[in-house]
């Protein structure tokens, strides 16, 4: 049971934001401009400060989100950190982006904001 936590927690980390909101609102692959990060940042640059702020909300809220299921669901602390841990990594290295990602500092404020 403790592993599905972990990778819920990918999961969700690996929700890739950035990439989507560069492609409906930017029409670009934000992977390939600027610092090539899909990250908040590059995309409140190269798309717009309302998308980018929009984005950045979204990650922050994909750390929270872990690591309050967990939490919600009865897992122990030592899950709940590691399905936080993962949120981060699954932002950094989504599986539906090729592993290309953002850098995890969002997400790791949502994760200890509320870790």
């Amino acid at each position: 049971m403790q592993a599905l936590f972990v990778l819920l927690g990918y999961l969700m980390g690996s929700f890739p934001t950035a990439f989507l909101a560069g492609r409906v609102f930017g029409k670009v692959d934000i992977r390939t401009v600027d610092n090539r990060i899909a990250g908040a940042s590059n995309v409140f640059r190269n798309v717009g400060r309302g998308v980018g702020v929009m984005v950045a909300v979204v990650d922050i809220s994909k750390g929270a989100l872990a690591v309050v299921f967990a939490d919600r669901m009865g897992a122990g602390a030592m899950i709940v950190a590691l399905t936080g841990l993962a949120a981060i990594v699954g932002h950094s290295w989504p599986v539906w982006t090729g592993l290309h990602g953002g850098l995890g500092a969002a997400v790791g404020i949502g994760v200890a904001a509320l870790a």
